[in-house]
């Protein structure tokens, strides 16, 4: 993808690759990291993951993830996406 970004949904705040620890590397894109936990703690979200090839949108993926007090979790949505 040319560019990704992910949208939590419940608070309209889109959140860049370069909010969170990590990076892409060989096709793997992360979501959302640890460094959001702040910004949920003990709560559960809505989050959008988009992913643009050519300006244009390819991924448009639902997703809810939860947090505790350090670290945040998956509830739903798909861990692989592949993209033709």
């Amino acid at each position: 993808m040319d560019s990704y970004y992910t949208v939590n949904t419940n608070l309209n705040d889109t959140i860049f690759p370069g909010n969170w620890q990590g990076s892409a590397y060989a096709g793997v894109y992360n979501v959302l990291s640890d460094g959001y936990v702040d910004k949920m703690r003990n709560k559960t979200y809505q989050f959008s993951f988009i992913g643009i090839i050519n300006n244009t949108v390819v991924v448009n993926e639902p997703y809810t993830i939860s947090a505790d007090c350090c670290h945040i979790s998956l509830v739903s949505g798909r861990s692989e996406i592949t993209i033709d």
